[in-house]
């Protein structure tokens, strides 16, 4: 667990450094968003295992020994420092108008299985995903994809 443990917090530090100018970004801009999110997928395209590794620790049971239990008071740990990034940029996003008025609750886990649920199935369902499911042309693919459904975050454009 120590290892697994070491391991994910390294993960998540490199996910931080990829969401971190959502934090900058005052007052928000949706080309922000649209730019850490491609940049998460790209992250997670050239590291799937990272995405598997991250999602099978954040979901363990309580009672697993892959559990990484952490506290809303643990503000340093990656995990919060991540939502404390998402939440805080959707909310500035939300009180300016840059988003419809989604709830953030909602919208954090959404954003994380947008990000993570492809590349952590994508290698076990070869026959759906394709061979090269983290390829040039699939990556540009996935990146349409997502922003479609990340466009339902913003109010409709006039």
């Amino acid at each position: 667990l120590d290892l697994a443990s070491e391991v994910f917090v390294a993960s998540m530090e490199r996910v931080l450094a990829l969401v971190e100018p959502l934090a900058d970004d005052d007052p928000p801009h949706k080309e922000t968003f649209f730019a850490v999110m491609d940049a998460c997928i790209d992250h997670f395209a050239d590291e799937p295992n990272a995405a598997r590794l991250l999602l099978t620790l954040l979901v363990a049971p309580e009672d697993s020994d892959l559990n990484i239990p952490i506290g809303r008071e643990d503000v340093g740990h990656p995990v919060i420092r991540l939502f404390t990034i998402l939440g805080t940029w959707l909310e500035r996003a939300r009180a300016l108008g840059v988003t419809r008025p989604l709830s953030i609750r909602q919208s954090i886990p959404n954003l994380m299985g947008i990000v993570l649920m492809h590349p952590t199935v994508a290698l076990g369902l070869v026959g759906l995903t394709g061979r090269e499911a983290f390829g040039p042309r699939q990556r540009e693919l996935r990146k349409a994809e997502a922003h479609a459904l990340l466009e339902s975050f913003f109010p409709p454009s006039v």
